[in-house]
């Protein structure tokens, strides 16, 4: 009995200490907001993420001058707010996680660039880990490039070409289109 009180008790240490500590090292929360203003060659859009809390679907829009020149009401789905944060060279990174309950919270990064006159999504990065165990993967996606990494839960990389090609936003299906190289569910 005190090896079952034991192993719960373990579990339950495991299952805090991920909560404090299971985000992963790349989010850094001082650097998303609910919308972000990009500047590039076409000229300066803001972009804007939203969360239905009925569906937890995401959209995204982008406007430029107060006229929608991109959006799709939903992009992906999350728990919590989603967020953007623009990158030095221009692009944006769209956040979106649910990590508030359950033992395998997870993470995604969608890159956002603004190619050929319109917005495509052209990176994919999702981090998924085990409260219980500490155990982790990642998988990270160039979708213009067509190369990416995964990462299992050893910590062993493997180098993978993307099935998925960069698309323009609006026809972007977050539901139906994760990359099955990732392997997760």
């Amino acid at each position: 009995m005190a090896s079952v009180a034991r192993m719960a008790l373990k579990g339950m240490l495991a299952a805090a200490l991920g909560v404090l500590a299971g985000t992963p090292a790349h989010a850094d929360e001082r650097d998303f907001a609910p919308s972000a203003n990009v500047v590039h060659a076409g000229g300066t859009d803001t972009v804007v993420v939203t969360r239905d809390p009925d569906t937890d679907a995401v959209g995204v829009q982008v406007a430029r001058g107060g006229r929608v020149v991109a959006e799709n009401p939903v992009f992906a789905s999350a728990l919590e707010a989603p967020a953007v944060r623009v990158l030095a060279n221009g692009s944006v990174v769209v956040r979106a996680t649910w990590t508030g309950i359950g033992r395998s919270p997870w993470e995604e990064h969608y890159t956002l660039a603004f190619r050929r006159g319109t917005w495509v999504v052209a990176g994919y990065t999702r981090s998924a880990w085990d409260r219980l165990d500490g155990t982790g993967r990642t998988c990270d996606l160039n979708l213009l490039t067509g190369r990416g990494i995964v990462t299992d839960e050893r910590g062993r990389e493997r180098r993978v070409r993307a099935s998925l090609r960069s698309v323009p936003l609006a026809d972007w299906r977050a539901v139906t289109d994760l990359p099955r190289e990732c392997g997760f569910p």
